[in-house]
């Protein structure tokens, strides 16, 4: 049996953080999801533009990642995908009803809109969602460079003191990677 769908479209409520009894924190909210085929037979309006209905589908995110989905902003391009869940439950007249929801497994930020002017939801706290994401990626992406500058480094100094240093064979021999480049990035013909 399999049970997983994937939804692309744009936040219609603004996702709120709560809380569970024992503490797991969770987000709600619904995207609209427009459907491939358009009103009237695919005819234009009258301004020239093709009509799609919506479909509304609602969503939960559950667990550590929950935080960070509470700064999406209603309008949003979000993609979720997860598995949709069914269940039951009365309505104020005492009909029984049937509702649906997609329980998020992974989602993405397909667009960055309006997410440093959410205030609204963050309790007061003035953080720059996207500008800290993106300070974070480009540490990370700094912290590698300089791991990966280190760890070509310490190959170099043992090849050469292995003897594998001006040999004949290029300006310093064999390079760190062992393919035989003089330089870094010069190759060298054996």
């Amino acid at each position: 049996m399999l049970n997983n769908c994937s939804f692309i479209g744009r936040l219609v409520v603004e996702p709120e953080l709560k809380t569970t009894t024992s503490g797991t924190q969770f987000v709600k909210a619904r995207i609209a999801v427009q459907r491939d085929i358009a009103k009237n037979n695919g005819n234009p309006d009258a301004n020239g533009f093709k009509q799609f209905d919506s479909d509304f589908i609602p969503f939960a995110i559950w667990g550590k990642t929950a935080p960070f989905a509470a700064k999406m902003v209603k309008g949003q391009m979000v993609s979720v995908a997860g598995r949709m869940q069914t269940s039951q439950y009365t309505d104020q007249h005492g009909n029984k009803q049937n509702g649906f929801e997609l329980n998020v497994e992974s989602w993405y930020m397909l667009d960055k809109k309006n997410i440093e002017n959410n205030n609204s939801n963050n309790n007061g706290n003035n953080n720059n969602f996207a500008q800290n994401q993106n300070n974070f990626q480009q540490q990370q992406t700094q912290q590698q460079q300089q791991t990966q500058q280190q760890q070509q480094t310490q190959q170099y100094q043992q090849n050469s003191n292995n003897g594998f240093g001006n040999n004949g064979f290029g300006n310093n021999g064999f390079a760190p990677n062992g393919f035989g480049t003089g330089s870094f990035d010069t190759p060298t013909c054996f």
